[in-house]
């Protein structure tokens, strides 16, 4: 098992260019894939340690600075958020580690009042604000 914060994301090409010191969605960034031996986990189902299903992986927030995976962005079940629809909350990558076998992201250390209490925003690249907000809330190790 791996741990989420060893993806990394390389160019297909020479021409793949990003600026660095930017959030972006993985998805957004044109001519890269994920570096082996890591797997895409796009779509992949996460958990709790317990195998409580929280949603699925909807994509990754990339730095491009050194084209690491910094959150993933995690369409929640409205069932494990208390709320009437499904809604999106990041996740530190170093909060989760990943069961290639299974096809699965396992998400460790939630404080007490579990992934409904994750600060969630409008879909997108968190801004500084919210990068403090999930630092908060998810303890201060997790950018």
């Amino acid at each position: 098992m791996m741990t989420a914060d060893e993806i990394r994301v390389v160019p297909k090409s020479d021409d793949a260019k990003t600026v660095p010191g930017l959030l972006r969605h993985f998805s957004e960034l044109k001519g890269f894939k994920v570096a082996d031996p890591a797997p895409d986990i796009d779509g992949w189902k996460v958990e709790l340690p317990n195998e409580r299903k929280v949603g699925t992986v909807d994509d990754l927030i990339i730095d491009t600075t050194d084209l690491s995976v910094r959150y993933l962005e995690v369409k929640a079940d409205h069932e494990a958020l208390g709320t009437d629809d499904d809604e999106w909350v990041l996740i530190p990558v170093r909060r989760a580690r990943i069961d290639d076998g299974e096809h699965r992201v396992i998400v460790d250390g939630l404080p007490a009042v579990g992934i409904a209490g994750a600060p969630r925003f409008t879909r997108g690249v968190p801004t500084k604000a919210q990068e403090q907000q999930l630092q908060e809330y998810f303890g201060s190790n997790t950018a």
